[in-house]
């Protein structure tokens, strides 16, 4: 059957519809505006080329004056003075508006400082009696600057710098999805580096200065290591364990630290490096004790997790062999890891497939000699200290924390009468401070009894003489003095009736 609407007729060839355009623009150029196509034509190939060729020439010259004229310095985001520079740039530069192009962002609160920030936009009109809306408070992030994918200049002690930010993409293994990693790069206008230096000596110590107060925790991060988090660093009077453990703990890793201790280690022919192992029931501070220890030292916390679905053995060589001198690694529960030697046949088998990772299949299991060879191989960094935390040290290979690998094993238990003083009174040594809300100080101190220091130190040992010793961790103690942080006469008074249920709910755990 033949339709009654005929479709409109499409050019079979699509050289027709070129020709048909061609003859247009010749009958335009020809009998419109009076020119010779042929002369038009030539015009616009000599005008291309001499566009293409102004490229090059431009290209060349601007390479040609960057060699003789500029001195530049390329930084990747794996090093430390990625960080030193983007925190200067971004609090001396960005936020005074000196660069014009930037990008915007309302950064996650990481540290305290940022809390502090978004508190204090609020902080006049909150009333302190009040409920507290944590949308309210925690919705108003501060407004920063940060450079984005484009050139600045910038004009600093009478030298003209120009810095470049952007991403380059970086293969991620087990994953399709590339990770893209920083770099920038410095220039300024002059043959000498001089003037990079000092812009970057003064980056370092702007930064060492806004975060001495700080510990940085990082974590493995596919290639590389990556920041998490930024935390005030702990004071170690906060972690409760024996004196003599905590004082010969200190002792050891002071004299590791000395600047002479690595020149005697290699005049004996010994790898400086340290490694310690803390053991115990869950909640006794193991985690607290290392992030304590960074803090003391001033040094940074590196996380490592065997667990990681995308750790594999050459994955964790090429992290340990990347981290910095003078650093803490932690390897937590390193039990639950499940190490085995090579020889076992569970670890020829994959893990399973489907975990919730979007299709992404873990990494073979770890066994034991990749990990020896991370701690202590050829390519393992020197200068750090090792920190493994377990709940189980039975179970662990005896390779694995022989001398050498393990210097000193520091051990957890539950807490003592002793011990539980100590947290008591460590909880409420800042009180008088924490509950200034418009009351004179003298009357606080009075109404709770604390007077001189007399009445926590009776407080105390009231508050351990209601617990058993060696029952409870510190940790489930802690959450229970969290509940009457404002008022230890209330905690001493509720401390027996919370022991009898605590210890009712570990009694029925156990018999399950």
């Amino acid at each position: 059957m033949t339709s009654s609407l005929n479709a409109p007729h499409l050019a079979q060839n699509p050289f027709q519809s070129l020709r048909s355009g061609y003859n247009l623009t010749v009958y335009m150029l020809k009998d419109i505006l009076g020119l010779d196509p042929a002369i038009v034509i030539n015009i616009s190939i000599f005008l291309a080329a001499i566009s293409t060729v102004g490229r090059y020439v431009t290209a060349y010259l601007y390479h040609y004056l960057k060699m003789i004229c500029l001195s530049s310095v390329r930084i990747d985001e794996d090093d430390a003075l990625y960080r030193y520079f983007m925190k200067w740039i971004n609090d001396n530069h960005l936020s005074k508006k000196s660069l014009r192009s930037v990008k915007a962002n309302s950064v996650k609160k990481q540290t305290i400082d940022d809390e502090e920030e978004a508190f204090a936009s609020i902080e006049k009109g909150f009333e302190k009696d009040e409920l507290i809306s944590y949308r309210t408070m925690m919705g108003r992030n501060p407004i920063r600057f940060a450079p984005h994918e484009e050139s600045h200049v910038f004009y600093h002690k009478r030298n003209i710098f120009r810095f470049q930010h952007g991403y380059k993409a970086m293969p991620m293994l087990r994953s399709p999805i590339p990770q893209l990693k920083g770099e920038l790069t410095i220039e300024c206008l002059g043959r000498s580096l001089a003037p990079v230096k000092t812009l970057l000596e003064e980056a370092q110590t702007y930064y060492l200065e806004k975060t001495i107060a700080t510990t940085q925790v990082f974590r493995g991060n596919g290639h590389h290591w990556g920041i998490i988090n930024s935390r005030p660093s702990r004071d170690i009077n906060t972690v409760i364990l024996e004196k003599t453990k905590k004082q010969m703990l200190l002792a050891d890793i002071n004299e590791y630290l000395h600047p002479c201790t690595r020149r005697w280690y290699a005049n004996h022919g010994i790898p400086y490096r340290r490694g310690y192992l803390f053991s115990g029931p869950p909640g006794c501070g193991k985690t607290s004790l290392t992030a304590a220890l960074a803090g003391v030292f001033g040094i940074d916390i590196y996380v490592l997790s065997l667990l990681d679905p995308f750790m594999n053995e050459q994955v964790l060589i090429r992290l340990f062999s990347s981290v910095p001198s003078r650093c803490l690694v932690l390897l937590e529960d390193i039990d639950a890891a499940g190490l085995k030697r090579n020889d076992d046949p569970k670890l020829k088998k994959d893990a399973v497939a489907d975990d919730g990772m979007g299709g992404v299949k873990p990494a073979r299991g770890i066994s034991l000699s990749g990990v020896l060879n991370a701690i202590d191989g050829v390519s393992s960094a020197e200068g750090r200290i090792l920190v493994m935390t377990t709940n189980r040290p039975e179970d662990l290979d005896k390779a694995l924390i022989r001398p050498g690998r393990v210097d000193m094993h520091v051990v957890f238990g539950l807490p003592g009468r002793e011990e539980m003083v100590e947290m008591f009174e460590s909880m409420y040594r800042d009180l008088v401070e924490s509950l200034e809300m418009g009351k004179e100080a003298t009357a606080v101190m009075a109404h709770l009894n604390l007077k001189d220091g007399k009445g926590k130190d009776k407080n105390g040992k009231q508050f351990a003489d209601g617990i058993p010793a060696g029952k409870i961790s510190l940790a489930a103690i802690q959450g229970f003095i969290l509940r009457y942080k404002h008022d230890p006469r209330l905690a001493v008074e509720e401390v027996e009736g919370w022991v009898e249920e605590t210890l009712r709910e570990l009694e029925s755990l156990d018999a399950k």
